[in-house]
């Protein structure tokens, strides 16, 4: 056993080279994993700190007859009064009301905003499992005009969670001036695992209003089901429910623990995660695993090749192939217990790098990062441990060992040609590589797509206001008239939804003197100078225009979807034509007609169709404004916007986002991904190229005689480069071959993810085959050049 330790420790140190190549692919291997893992661990363990557990539900609701995404998140409907007590199968009801936009809060000299401000019932305490740290849960927000506070928010504005009894005012996004609010408890903070984070909890003015924006969660009695209420649903609607219009609707008891990942609904209280993504993580990861897999192996024979003799030796004098297959393992052990002590040493600050450069934010625990490891060291010692066991199986298969060796003692090295597995595993390693090359280049070019053609066509220098006060809103217009007047800012316009904004509001409508009741039209309220500001492209008709006092007959602007959904195809045609909304809301939407049409323009993500939408000139909902600033003068432009902001609205505070930053959050999970696959591309590249510069140069160690006698006979460097290239350039045309059918497949699958989407050129393949073997070249190129320009009699005096 001594005598195995000697021969690996020596080995080692002829061939540190080798060594550390290994060694740092599996740090790399280690510290990935572990990183993906925690972060799909971190992902799927969101909103499981509920103690009931799988009798926690969010009530929902969708309408099949609705167009786009006709299932929501909240309820709105009277009827929700009448579900507990007609439902025996519900055991506690609570119902959360997100107040709409940034809310305004003051705590004494301090004012901010927040959109983490919910009106509940003193119940929310027993569906949610937060400690309230003072307060009692009975009745604590029974109270008109009282507050539950968050930890760190009461830390933050009052000092210290000593705030029982103090006033907190807000300001909602319908209220011009500050209501005051009674603090009768402070609360835990929610985790970060959660589908919530509210930072104050509100009572209700009039507890029996239930036609608010609420998101409903239920407990459900301990033996009973969702089923239970689901199939008792219409019972209910035709007790409860105006038949006229809610018949289609159906109702949906969604676990609480599915939220985060699985729902996707219309407004939701925070933007969920992807399960897709984390699938993607994943797959990446077994690729990374596989490709260092393979290049140990290739490695491995590569070496064995050069110790075969003695290894044949060993035999002949009786060694078994389980203690020769030892001798190899010894080496996988050293270099996976190396790696597994330097990836626990540093995988923090590694960790920090990652989260940094993909901008992803999750807690993993010592515990759980020295489990991950032990068990990837663990799987990963036994997979190498039957690799190299197979490898000495092949190489000291009796009959064709010794017919190889003793050749090989009269014509040289015994493994001189070429092994047919090293091959394979090469042209599978280039093959995954091709792959990671095209889909990095298709998904960068889809976010390129998306950030080139969202709203203001690409342009950096507008500043976006979003989720207002009603202070603000009504006073656009001196806000707009007091800001122009300064040279940096070149222009100012206003919208219901922000850049990147969901339009979510529709109506039915009557076009051309008929009424549409099974069809509904989104509307979106804008400054008239909208279209011109964004660069809008107008194809037909006249654009909106200012009124100082409303007509008799109102301006509509479609957008091209919308005239195809009304059975129009030529602009022209619907110019002119009568159109109202059907909102029975008196003093805003008045008959009029189609003035013109705009080019679809993508305010929310290309992710989905562009929906059939109206833009109406109408400032009293437009909880937006945009401000576009001399791209040289963009420091003056801010000034002047916070000292407007400070003269009009001293008392709200400021908050602004560039347009950048707007679509940079909606597409994020996208660009999250593109840098995964870039980063990973990136180490799959460096440790196959590294794992391909050892094999090469072990190659031509062995074929050195042989390079020598074909100098000394008359071959130039050129033809002797050309012969050692040959069979890379080769094993390169097979692998890109072999992935060009499975790259282009993959990527039109994820492209279906998108309405709209870039086009998978050949050029993208032929590049990918090009890179992938331009680096092949270079890297097999330098070390046959130096092997091609040795002086022969140095090549045959070799060994």
């Amino acid at each position: 056993m001594n005598s195995q330790i000697k021969i690996v420790l020596r080995n080692i140190a002829k061939n540190k080279g080798l060594f550390i190549i290994k060694l740092f692919s599996f740090v790399l291997v280690f510290v990935f994993a572990v990183f993906v893992y925690g972060w799909i661990d971190f992902e799927k363990k969101y909103d499981q700190w509920e103690t009931s557990g799988k009798q926690d539900y969010r009530l929902t609701v969708s309408n099949d007859k609705f167009d786009g995404n006709n299932e929501f998140a909240f309820i709105w409907k009277e009827w929700l009064k009448e579900f507990p007590s007609f439902f025996p199968a519900i055991d506690e009801m609570v119902r959360i009301e997100q107040q709409q936009g940034n809310i305004a809060i003051r705590c004494g000299d301090n004012k901010f905003n927040t959109r983490r401000l919910f009106g509940t019932e003193s119940n929310v305490f027993d569906i949610f499992n937060v400690k309230l740290l003072t307060g009692s849960k009975k009745g604590i927000l029974d109270k008109p005009r009282t507050a539950v506070i968050s930890k760190s928010m009461a830390e933050k504005y009052f000092g210290s969670t000593d705030c029982m009894g103090k006033a907190v005012e807000c300001a909602q996004v319908w209220d011009t001036t500050y209501i005051s609010y009674t603090i009768t408890g402070v609360f835990e903070d929610f985790p970060s695992q959660s589908h919530l984070h509210p930072e104050l909890f509100i009572s209700f003015d009039n507890p029996e209003t239930y036609a608010r924006r609420n998101y409903i969660y239920l407990k459900l009695k301990p033996n009973a089901t969702p089923a239970n209420i689901i199939n008792h649903f219409g019972e209910f609607k035709k007790q409860y429910c105006d038949l006229n219009y809610e018949n289609e609707l159906e109702i949906h008891l969604q676990p609480i623990s599915d939220i985060h990942l699985f729902s996707h609904k219309a407004r939701e209280i925070e933007d969920g995660g992807n399960p897709v993504v984390l699938r993607i993580m994943l797959i990446t990861l077994f690729i990374l695993i596989l490709i260092v897999l393979i290049n140990h192996t290739n490695l491995q024979i590569s070496q064995n090749a050069k110790f075969s003799r003695l290894l044949f030796v060993q035999e002949t004098f009786g060694c078994k192939k389980t203690l020769q297959a030892k001798y190899l393992a010894g080496h996988s052990f050293i270099v996976l217990t190396l790696a597994f002590v330097i990836s626990a040493i540093a995988f923090k600050p590694l960790y920090s790098l990652l989260q940094y450069y993909l901008n992803i934010r999750f807690s993993i625990a010592w515990v759980t990062i020295i489990t991950s490891l032990a068990v990837l060291y663990s799987i990963l010692l036994i997979i190498i441990s039957l690799i190299d066991f197979l490898i000495v199986n092949i190489t000291l298969n009796t009959r064709h060992l010794v017919n190889k060796t003793f050749a090989g003692l009269k014509q040289g090295d015994p493994i001189a040609k070429q092994s047919k597995t090293r091959v394979v595993l090469t042209i599978a390693q280039t093959s995954i590589t091709i792959f990671l090359i095209v889909a990095s280049i298709i998904s960068a070019r889809q976010i390129d797509l998306m950030l080139r053609n969202r709203l203001g066509q690409g342009a950096n220098n507008i500043i976006n206001l979003k989720n207002l006060p009603r202070k603000a809103v009504d006073n656009y217009e001196l806000f707009k008239e007091r800001l122009i007047k300064n040279p940096a800012v070149l222009d100012v316009t206003s919208s219901m939804e922000e850049p990147s904004g969901q339009t979510n509001d529709r109506s039915k409508f009557s076009f051309d003197g008929k009424e549409y009741p099974d069809k509904q039209i989104y509307i979106l309220p804008v400054d008239y100078n909208f279209n011109s500001f964004y660069h809008n492209e107008l194809i037909a008709g006249d654009d909106l225009q200012y009124e100082k006092k409303r007509e008799a007959s109102e301006r509509y602007v479609i957008n091209e979807t919308t005239m195809h959904y009304l059975g129009y195809t030529k602009p022209e045609d619907i110019i002119g034509k009568n159109f109202q909304y059907l909102l029975g809301t008196e003093g805003f939407f008045y008959p009029g007609y189609i003035s013109g049409v705009v080019k679809d323009f993508h305010l929310s993500s290309m992710e989905e169709k562009e929906k059939p939408m109206v833009l109406y000139y109408l400032t009293f909902f437009n909880y937006s404004f945009s401000i576009k600033v001399e791209p040289t003068a963009m420091i003056s432009g801010i000034e002047a916007l916070n000292k407007t902001w400070e003269e009009l609205f001293p008392n709200y505070p400021l908050e602004y986002y560039f347009i950048d930053q707007l679509y940079d959050n909606l597409y994020y999970q996208y660009i999250m991904q593109s840098r995964f696959i870039n980063l990973l591309l990136l180490i799959i590249l460096t440790i196959s190229n590294i794992g391909l510069f050892a094999v090469v140069y072990i190659q031509l160690k062995q074929r050195t005689k042989e390079i020598g006698i074909r100098k000394i006979n008359g071959a130039n460097v050129s033809e002797v480069m050309a012969m050692l290239n040959k069979s890379f350039v080769k094993w390169v045309t097979i692998a890109f071959v072999a992935a060009t059918p499975v790259s282009w497949y993959v990527m039109q699958k994820w492209l279906e993810n998108f309405a709209y989407k870039t086009t998978l050129n050949w050029w993208i393949f032929a590049l990918a085959g090009l890179l992938a073997l331009g680096i092949a070249i270079l890297t097999v190129s330098w070390q046959s050049w130096r092997a091609a320009t040795k002086n022969p009699v140095e090549a045959l005096r070799y060994e």
